[in-house]
């Protein structure tokens, strides 16, 4: 697969993601809330990466019972990533508010072959040789964060997955000639 077909792929998976959030968050590049190689985003830009998210993976009422993926996302990112993915993270965020801008005029219908058709001209628009390498990791991070804050959150483990937080009770005393060889 070519490369501008799997960002083609990439974006239109996110097309839900471009429908259901507007980006108005001012003037403001997320690269200039980088410090000391850790990524600490304002009160505006942490909502808008929980609306993110939320579009990726749905949690209405269960939200208050696991952790907020913004806070997830932004704690694996800082705490588990080198200093360049931090700051590509970044970059493919800015780029995302860049894409939210170029199309909100635009997308103003909930029809998905309308939206589809307009993430397909943005990304036409583009440069051949204009890498979106930092979008398409901005995207997979904020899924995948969002499905590990799930899966490994205290309401999935107990609710379907049948996993005790304390170990069963341990027989130290256990006849053993009832068992058959």
């Amino acid at each position: 697969m070519h490369r501008r077909e799997a960002i083609k792929s990439l974006a239109l998976a996110s097309i839900a993601a471009m429908v259901m959030t507007r980006c108005d968050l001012g003037e403001e590049e997320v690269t200039d809330f980088l410090s000391k190689g850790k990524l600490n985003l304002d009160d505006k830009h942490k909502d808008y990466l929980a609306q993110i998210s939320e579009t990726f993976l749905p949690l209405q009422g269960k939200v208050d019972k696991i952790t907020p993926p913004e806070d997830f996302i932004m704690t694996m990112v800082n705490d588990c990533s080198s200093e360049e993915n931090i700051a590509k993270f970044a970059r493919g965020f800015n780029d995302y508010k860049n894409l939210m801008n170029e199309s909100k005029l635009e997308i103003e219908t909930e029809k998905p072959e309308a939206v589809i058709n307009v993430v397909q001209e943005v990304l036409d628009k583009q440069e051949p040789e204009e890498s979106q390498e930092d979008l398409i990791y901005f995207i997979n991070t904020v899924r995948g964060q969002s499905l590990r804050n799930l899966t490994t959150s205290a309401f999935y483990m107990q609710g379907y997955m049948d996993y005790e937080l304390i170990p069963s009770e341990y027989i130290a005393c256990y006849d053993i000639s009832t068992i058959k060889a």
